[in-house]
């Protein structure tokens, strides 16, 4: 890359003292500081030395003492701007950190540039957007990767993880900035690094001048792990808008690899960031929450002045470049290398491009490719001028610019909090509006694409919903939850319910999902686990979550459950209940006091497919078909991860069918004899108290119960979704769970077991030993195709 054309003093200056070989020279006085696009590329140059350098400057410039003055100069001047232009959000404790990460980019508004892009835009200003953001993502993850050596433990190991997925898993071909070039080839750029440097502006430079300024500084390292959570974040639901804008305008699947990647991939990267990187760092360093808060601030804040810069040039029907692009290729678009829409300047002594304040919008706004209609033949789609209704908050309520691993928090259109069509669960009574319900218009709006395009690439992570309803009452509100899920996962339900009731749910979600009854040669007496068993052989992503029809998903946690998968082979989350009535309270303090002591078994668990192949699937023949699952997982030798933090809502039962389950969760106990043990006791020692005039002992015994679920509830965070209230009803759980003890104890020896599904089950669940006997045989084939 050659040295840029002077914007300035500054750079004037600079580029002469660089072309010669290193020596001493004093910094442009005060009086030179003034203009931000000489400013910010004077800086830009300065830390380029870092990376890929300049054809013709000696590398002993990199740290050079006179460089380095100039640097800390103009360094000094852009955190003075920062500062004015960036509110230092107040610190959190830091087990809050990955919840006030998500407020601040929720909180987050502005022009969606993504929204424009995906349904406006003509090639000439896609590819203008795509020219921006070449000068960071062809070395994406690079500032970042500054961060690695500052960082120990959890940390650091999640920042690996993150940036090695960025540089392809080692794979040169699958580089996000490999893939980025096939996108520039295929909009007619040139993919040379650092070609459009004379042509972006100082609000571009300043986009990645952040990031190297928070990378090359130690005592900046919580503002960059911030400024990354940031940007992997508000990743996903752009990409997914950039890649429908170009396949809209004709591009083929290897020119929106590079989107779809960040589709995928970032859907997993942010929660890493905010839970495993900044979560731990946080919890390493105190002191620091209030600059992760800050660093994310700062990316929000540039991308949005990015994304008002590039809608305010087009709105006025100006180039958003200093020097507006040629033509654009007027032929299908495809990753292969073609001639690029016009090669830059690269002229060693040039002067600087103008900045062409008044070019016509017949030069910087080109005609499109018309996209394909459903018919095959070209459909007709003429530029379309920005308007205010388009861009401004009034249709999207997030400020995004980034391409993949850009910022901004999209809070709008399709990033809905919750795949549910029910509120997302809170103590407070206002978060229950519902936040998916302005993403529908914006789908329904999404252009339409030949047949002989490419079809989306299939999702990362597969749902198995086993099934059997004797009646359809919430049928509607599960087959919209279901739709909006098959956004984000392949879904597979395994339905049990009579003839009726299945023709009915095959007709409602066969574009949704893959809907089917359990296998014939699956003989178990536990419904759901014939279900699990039949869904595990249709799956086809190794990360796999397995669900109750009651339980709701958001996407964040769909994201957090494939994360955690990588390094697991079982996850179990934390179900809470939503909406609470009373009978949902009650059942709450089970959830906390099991939490209290350790964690709660929940309605859904992830697994690895392969495996849960391996180790032949479980036994179905029990009663409490969770905890056989998990001490099935442990007696192979699995790992499990028991997030405290990952909550996944549960929609409660009707009263009767509370009711109804009293006896059968009791007897889930009897495959753990200690607890039995206590619940058994509970009634003669409460008795005993009571026959010795102690009732302050019951009292006692009352208190320590609640307190324990108190503790259970204060765990984790657990006080945004566990009520006030559900502790004070744990010492009447506690009588009612002694009670149906002893009615389970009855049933286990008088009548052979519990009721189930028209059969009696002995057995809760097989201990651990058993089941690691059984691991050293063959597996057992019910998962076999």
């Amino acid at each position: 890359m050659l040295l840029p054309a002077p914007r300035g003093p500054i750079t004037d200056r600079l580029r002469g003292e660089l072309t010669r070989p290193p020596h001493l020279f004093d910094p442009p006085p005060d009086e030179a500081y003034g203009d931000e696009e000489d400013l910010h590329l004077a800086l830009y140059v300065c830390y380029e030395l870092h990376y890929q350098g300049f054809d013709g400057v000696d590398d002993r410039w990199e740290w050079h003492p006179s460089v380095l003055a100039l640097r800390e100069r103009l360094e000094r001047w852009f955190e003075a701007e920062l500062a004015r232009l960036v509110p230092r959000p107040p610190a959190p404790a830091p087990e809050e950190v990955p919840r006030a990460l998500a407020a601040l980019v929720a909180a987050d508004q502005g022009p969606s540039l993504s929204a424009y892009l995906r349904t406006r835009a003509d090639l000439g200003r896609f590819a203008e957007f795509v020219a921006h953001r070449s000068l960071y993502q062809l070395k994406e993850a690079d500032p970042h990767t500054w961060g690695i050596p500052r960082l120990l433990g959890r940390s650091k190991a999640a920042l690996v993880e993150i940036q090695a997925d960025e540089y392809g898993g080692g794979s040169p071909e699958r580089m996000h900035a490999e893939l980025f070039r096939a996108t520039m080839r295929a909009v007619g750029l040139d993919d040379t690094y650092g070609a459009y440097l004379d042509r972006v502006p100082g609000a571009t430079l300043a986009v990645g001048n952040v990031m190297s300024l928070f990378g090359l500084h130690r005592r900046h390292r919580g503002a960059l792990l911030g400024h990354l959570a940031a940007f992997e974040m508000t990743s996903s639901t752009p990409n997914r808008r950039y890649s429908h804008g170009l396949r809209r305008l004709g591009g083929d699947a290897g020119a929106r690899r590079y989107f779809e990647e960040h589709v995928q991939a970032d859907a997993v990267h942010e929660q890493i960031a905010a839970h495993d990187m900044c979560g731990a760092f946080a919890a390493e360093h105190p002191g620091l929450t209030g600059d992760i808060l800050y660093g994310a601030a700062c990316a929000l804040a540039l991308d949005r002045i990015f994304a008002e810069r590039l809608l305010g040039r087009w709105r006025a029907g100006r180039s958003s470049l200093r020097q507006p692009l040629g033509s654009p290729p007027q032929a299908p678009l495809g990753a292969h290398p073609q001639a690029p829409l016009e090669r830059p300047p690269q002229d060693p002594g040039g002067s600087p491009p103008q900045d062409t304040e008044g070019s016509p919008p017949s030069r910087s706004l080109p005609r499109p490719i018309p996209p394909r209609s459903p018919a095959g033949r070209l459909a007709t789609c003429p530029p379309e001028p920005v308007s205010e209704s388009e861009t401004g908050p009034e249709s999207e309520t997030g400020a995004e610019c980034g391409p993949g691993t850009g910022t901004g928090s999209e809070t709008g259109a399709e990033s809905e909090p919750e795949v549910g069509a029910e509120p997302e669960v809170g103590a407070e009574p206002e978060v229950g509006a519902e936040p998916g319900a302005e993403s529908e218009p914006e789908a329904e709006s999404e252009p339409e694409v030949g047949a002989e395009c490419e079809p989306e690439p299939a999702p990362p992570i597969d749902y198995v919903l086993p099934l059997r309803w004797q009646d359809d009452t919430g049928l509607e509100e599960l087959t919209a939850y279901l739709r909006r899920l098959s956004r984000h996962a392949r879904i597979v339900v395994v339905d049990g319910s009579p003839s009726p009731l299945f023709g009915r749910h095959a007709r409602l979600w066969r574009e949704i999902a893959e809907h089917l009854r359990p296998d014939d040669d699956i003989h178990v007496a536990n419904g759901k686990v014939a279900g699990v068993l039949t869904g595990m052989r249709r799956a086809r992503n190794e990360h796999v979550i397995i669900a109750d029809d009651d339980v709701r998903y958001e996407i964040a946690a769909l994201g957090r459950m494939s994360a955690l998968l990588k390094n697991a082979d079982l996850v179990r989350p934390q179900n809470h209940f939503h909406p609470l009535p009373w009978h949902a309270r009650w059942d709450s303090a089970r959830t906390l006091l099991n939490r209290g002591l350790g964690a709660d078994y929940p309605g859904t668990f992830g697994v690895r497919r392969s495996f849960f192949a391996r180790m032949g699937g479980y036994d179905g023949d029990v009663l409490f078909e969770n905890l056989e699952l998990i001490r099935t997982v442990r007696a192979h030798g699995g790992r499990e991860a028991c997030p405290l933090d990952l909550y996944v809502r549960r929609l409660p039962p009707g009263t009767r069918r509370f009711w109804s389950q009293r006896v059968r969760q009791a007897y889930d106990d009897l495959a753990q004899p200690v607890r039995m043990a206590v619940f058994l006791a509970v009634l003669p020692a409460v008795g005993a108290a009571l026959w010795r005039r102690r009732p302050e002992l019951v009292a006692a015994g009352a208190a320590a119960v609640a307190g324990l679920a108190e503790i259970g509830r204060r765990r984790a965070g657990g006080r945004r979704v566990f009520p006030a209230t559900a502790p004070l009803f744990a010492p009447v759980w506690v009588l009612e769970r002694a009670t149906c003890s002893w009615a389970a104890l009855t049933a286990r020896f008088l009548f052979g077991g519990v009721p189930y599904a028209g059969r009696r089950l002995r057995v809760a669940a097989h201990s651990t030993r058993r089941l690691r006997h059984r691991a050293t045989g063959p597996p057992t084939p019910l998962t076999s195709p």
